[in-house]
């Protein structure tokens, strides 16, 4: 549910959540996945964009407080803007 909000994200292709898995799919790679981590981390967060892909799988025993950090985390990247590869 928390990160619903990014569908209307100009970057954003499709969110998904299936189970305790969370994805924010871009609409095209990050020229910079590297980047794109390096933000993740400097937010507290260990999470490695995949291609068009930033997903999440957390443990089951995960709290609410840990589980919104990374879901923030998320959000506040991709709402900072990213600079996705050009389709061609």
């Amino acid at each position: 549910r928390e990160l619903e909000g990014l569908l209307h994200n100009k970057a954003v292709a499709d969110v998904r959540v299936l189970g305790a898995i969370g994805v924010v799919e871009l609409k095209a790679a990050p020229k910079d996945p590297g980047a794109l981590q390096a933000k993740l981390v400097d937010l507290g967060v260990w999470i490695r964009p995949f291609g068009t892909l930033i997903y999440i799988m957390p443990p089951y025993v995960i709290t609410k407080r840990q589980l919104s950090q990374l879901t923030s985390a998320i959000a506040e990247v991709v709402s900072a803007g990213i600079e996705l590869v050009e389709e061609t």
